[in-house]
């Protein structure tokens, strides 16, 4: 008996041994905080080892990988930066006031590096350096970083311990190599099943690691500055006549803005109304109501509304200017607004994936100069930016605009009382900012989604350089040097791509056209919105938004609508369409009393004696059926026709409407399969083709016509759902 114990004690030995050995590599994704997520088998001939903070707890404590089902990692801080603080920290306690000063700003740069020094000064006996710790502790952490420092170990139990890892490196066998990741560069890892991994493709076991270089934080640089709409041509022409004169909201809220008027929010998700296309939820609006808490209301938006002060809220209250029902009170406390990106939301943490923009503007209520500050940090926690209100209000409002832009993403921005406000409440007119990005991606650099569940993160090549891949595109990644050779994507491994923010141009940029986009219906019934620039007997140029030039066959129109109703925020334009009696002519924007558009041309007089023959008055005009549309120019804003009294020609300024003959030919020409959707950075979608990714941008057939596509005018494209 002792015998056969003996033997099922070594037996089981020996398969714990077995086991254990096949458990030294385990099925494990890499997020960076480049942005790449990356999958294959993680090393794990050792537990993990870890300082656990959890309760109070310090003592070191192991843990088997197999027992873990993510890993977070806290922001590792560079040495030399915690350095400088260390050194700004002894002028914060000079005798002199300017060096205390310059102290407090060299603080106020260094962001979440500074953190340790300040919380050991806000415990000084010096009451000063104590007030002033207190004061920059509370500027730089922001919500929830109190843990941005430690490393968070999920485990299978649904436990969790915080603390710090005291490994510096995670090695991974991918496709891509044998990689051994420094924590520095890592910001998470979550652990796999085996049937989520494709053994097969991944290089064979044994190879050497290829060291992934640390990645610190790189420096903010100059580029955050106040910002005024005027900056920006506007073409008030545009706008659709309502009656009234033209708000200054509208300016900013120009295409690819989000503005937050505090009137209405985006609906919950269970309140969506279907899409009669294709089931798919819509992101409608609903009315916000008095003393309504506007903290999380605009969450599927990208942006957070905290107060400052603990027991203060944020909530809606009847507004202060014509036309402005509601803003957003703050109670004896600043503001603080944190950008995340759009669908990252989780609502029983009240937290989201971090985002960034490069705009924002706050419309504050009057007050007296120098009484409300905007202030904007970056992701490292670095104020890179402070502006005070002048007093000087917004046209026909009693509000002032703060706002600022930057070249270094946004993540989080605070208004603040300053001086003799700081007791009064604050009041939110409206806020503006434009699309949420991933702040943690360089703008230099763009992002891949594969079929596979994995994303890369680096630099697209050039058209040149890419010449050797045939399909697809090729990439330096991020967590690889430039010795490491190119990675090759074929088109057919791509779910979605996104291109760099801010690519280099190799030549200058034509200026952007401003102004309404129009509704353009095609023969085939594709329905898009463009700008409208020229058009003759042969083609029809268009200019997408961004300033990207598309030429179409004239044949291949049906309709252009020059003044389609605007979107309500946050929902898709209206698809272009025809009318049940709508027949080939043109019609007119004072037709069944419709007020005729303003004419803000200062040159009017002259416009109208340049060309005698030239119909230019506000006079009622009505729909002229079955005309024949031969030309018409945009910059000169002439239309000529052709009708039953001959050729003749009208202002482009009054006309609404064109619509052209049905023509079977180009009905029946089938486009070339779309499998791609196209979203450009100011909201429009396309359904697209697409021949070719470039780190110039994207060469694409889109609406019968091919069109170069370049960077920073694309938001993303994604495979369509079929």
């Amino acid at each position: 008996m002792n015998r056969l114990r003996l033997i099922r004690g070594l037996f089981f030995i020996f398969l714990c041994a077995a086991v254990r050995a096949q458990q030294s590599e385990l099925p494990a994704a890499i997020t960076t905080h480049g942005g790449s997520r990356v999958s294959g088998f993680l090393a794990a001939d050792h537990p993990l080892v870890l300082r656990d903070s959890t309760k109070g707890g310090s003592g070191r404590r192991a843990v088997e990988l197999s027992l873990i089902k993510n890993i977070g990692f806290g922001e590792r801080i560079d040495p030399n930066l915690e350095n400088d603080a260390l050194l700004a920290m002894d002028d914060l306690r000079s005798e002199q006031f300017e060096l205390r000063e310059k102290a407090q700003a060299r603080l106020r740069g260094l962001g979440r590096a500074a953190l340790r020094p300040l919380r050991a000064a806000a415990a000084s006996q010096d009451a000063e350096e104590a007030a002033r710790a207190k004061k920059l502790l509370g500027e730089l952490s922001g919500r929830n970083a109190a843990d941005a420092h430690e490393d968070s170990v999920s485990l299978l139990d649904n436990s969790t311990i915080r603390g710090e890892i005291s490994d510096t490196a995670f090695v991974l066998r991918t496709r891509w190599g044998v990689l051994k990741f420094a924590v520095q560069s890592l910001e998470s890892i979550e652990m796999l099943k085996a049937g989520q991994i494709r053994g097969e493709a991944l290089v064979a076991a044994g190879q050497p690691a290829i060291e992934v270089q640390e990645k610190w934080v790189p420096d903010a640089g100059l580029g955050a500055e106040r910002w005024l709409p005027t900056d920006e041509p506007f073409d008030a022409a545009q706008r659709v006549p309502r009656g009234e004169p033209p708000s200054p909201l509208d300016e900013l809220a120009a295409p690819g803005r989000r503005l937050l008027t505090m009137n209405r929010m985006p609906a919950p998700p269970d309140q969506a109304v279907p899409d009669g296309d294709n089931g798919a939820p819509r992101n409608k609006l609903i009315e916000i109501l008095p003393c309504t808490r506007l903290e999380n209301a605009y969450a599927p938006w990208g942006a957070l509304l905290h107060a400052v002060e603990p027991e203060a809220k944020v909530e809606a209250m009847p507004g202060n200017n014509a036309g402005q029902k509601l803003s957003a009170r703050i109670t004896k406390s600043d503001c603080e607004i944190q950008f995340i990106l759009p669908g990252s939301f989780n609502a029983k943490s009240a937290t989201g994936r971090e985002g960034g923009v490069s705009l924002i503007g706050v419309v504050i209520g009057a007050g007296a100069p120098d009484s409300v500050a905007l202030t904007v940090y970056d992701r490292a926690g670095r104020q890179t930016a402070e502006i005070l209100n002048t007093g000087m209000l917004l046209p026909g409002m009693q509000s002032e605009l703060l706002a600022v832009r930057s070249k270094t993403p946004i993540v989080r921005a605070r208004i603040s009382r300053v001086g003799a406000q700081k007791e009064t409440d604050l009041f939110i007119e409206n806020i503006v900012f434009d699309r949420v990005v991933d702040a943690q991606r360089g703008s230099d650099r763009a992002c891949v989604w594969l079929t596979s569940g994995e994303r890369l993160s680096g630099k697209v090549a050039s058209a040149t350089e890419r010449e050797a891949a045939k399909d697809g595109l090729k990439m330096q990644s991020e967590f690889l040097d430039e010795k490491t050779p190119q990675v090759e994507i074929g088109l057919d491994d791509i779910e979605r791509f996104e291109p760099a923010r801010a690519p280099a141009q190799k030549e200058a940029k034509k200026p952007p056209v401003f102004g309404r986009a129009n509704g353009v219906l095609l023969q085939s019934g594709e329905s898009f919105r463009a700008r409208l620039l020229s058009l003759n007997e042969k083609e029809v140029l268009f200019v997408l938004p961004g300033g990207v030039e598309l030429k179409l066959p004239r044949q291949t129109l049906r309709k252009i609508d020059l003044y389609p109703a605007r979107p309500e925020p946050g929902e898709p334009a209206a698809p272009t369409a025809l009318a049940a009696d709508e027949k080939p002519g043109v019609d007119f924007m004072n037709r069944q009393g419709t007020e005729a558009p303003p004419d803000n041309d200062k040159n009017k007089d002259k416009e109208k004696n340049k060309n005698p023959n030239v119909l230019n008055s506000t006079q009622a005009l009505k729909r002229i059926d079955n005309a024949e549309i031969l030309r018409m120019d945009m910059a000169e804003r002439e239309l000529t026709i052709n009708d039953d009294g001959g050729e003749w020609t009208i202002g482009a300024a009054l006309v609404k409407t064109l619509v052209f003959p049905e023509n079977p030919a180009a009905k029946k020409a089938q486009p070339r399969f779309r499998d791609w959707v196209l979203i450009l950075r100011e909201g429009s979608r396309f359904e697209i083709a697409i021949d070719s990714i470039t780190g110039d941008g994207i060469n694409a057939e889109m609406a019968g016509g091919v069109v170069k596509l370049p960077g920073e005018v694309i938001e993303s494209v994604e495979r369509r759902r079929r």
